[in-house]
């Protein structure tokens, strides 16, 4: 990855890449390249243990990428993730990292949307629920040498149905590679079903990598009484935190509904003439439906 020239475009990579580059160095799953193209090289199936924040979503795809270079041979590397959303922001994440276009060598594919080219695209990412369609129109899946799926911990429908196919798949398709990434320890659950054919338990188990997240300082607070509205007392602290504090992120999580009520919740709190809070923007919350928005810049001022 430190060279001049793109592998996938054949230009120059660009100033941007550059910076980019120096940040992704920080992230333990980048870190852990050489270990993990290893295990990958010498087996069929590799399951990856990542806790939250390690990077793995975005970096080991890439590295596939790098190391496999499907597009010299028609092929491409599928990513699963549960939801859309998720795809979509990944999708646009991995394209800025790899200096490529979203669309083009990289892309993303949920239902009634697909930003992919046929031609050029090596990388894509999608939700497990469309990659489980595809699989009943080519039992095979020909295009793809690999096969990440991502968030395996989550158990849902599709990818449980994925993993039963992709076992036996695996059988039949020798070229064929699977990554399954899940954020919780308990991976040996996945590690016996992939090891046992038939009832039958493996020469070699299939290999577990280990990846350790980002580590942050953490304080937990009590509400000194119970709260009637636990969305009100959020909001308010989450506003007094504003005021109170430097420039920093608030994360509070809600349910779709107690979304829906936090913005004009929030709006009347914050008077225009608040002074404490003057420069403040807040933008409504984002509906299932924004498509492609939802990567559109937003306001350079605090939300």
């Amino acid at each position: 990855m430190d060279i001049e020239t793109n592998p996938f475009t054949g230009v120059a990579y660009s100033a941007r890449y550059r910076n980019i580059l120096e940040t992704r160095k920080a992230l333990s799953a980048f870190q852990q390249m050489n270990r993990f193209l290893a295990v990958y090289n010498k087996n069929q199936i590799v399951i990856i243990v990542g806790e939250t924040g390690c990077g793995k979503t975005t970096q080991i795809p890439q590295i596939i990428a790098y190391s496999d270079l499907p597009h010299l041979r028609g092929k491409i590397i599928g990513c699963t993730q549960p939801r859309r959303v998720a795809a979509m922001s990944v999708a646009q994440r991995v394209a800025e990292e790899m200096d490529v276009k979203l669309g083009k060598q990289v892309g993303y594919s949920i239902r009634f949307e697909d930003v992919t080219d046929p031609k050029t695209t090596f990388l894509k990412y999608m939700t497990d629920g469309l990659l489980l369609r595809e699989a009943m129109t080519d039992p095979e899946l020909r295009k793809y040498s690999t096969i990440v799926l991502d968030e395996a911990h989550e158990r849902t429908l599709s990818t449980d149905i994925l993993m039963s196919l992709l076992k036996t798949l695996v059988q039949r398709r020798k070229d064929l590679k699977i990554v399954i990434m899940s954020a919780t320890l308990d991976a040996t659950k996945f590690q016996k079903y992939f090891s046992t054919v038939d009832g039958v338990q493996g020469a070699l188990p299939v290999p577990i990598l280990k990846i350790r997240g980002r580590t942050h300082p953490v304080e937990v607070f009590y509400t000194a009484e119970p709260e009637p509205d636990y969305f009100e007392a959020a909001i308010r602290t989450a506003l007094s935190i504003h005021r109170a504090e430097g420039p920093g992120d608030i994360l509070i999580f809600q349910g779709r509904l107690a979304l829906s009520s936090a913005y004009p919740f929030t709006r009347h709190s914050l008077p225009n003439n608040s002074n404490a809070c003057s420069s403040r923007h807040l933008a409504p919350p984002m509906g299932r439906s924004l498509g492609r928005s939802l990567s559109a810049p937003t306001s350079p001022k605090p939300v």
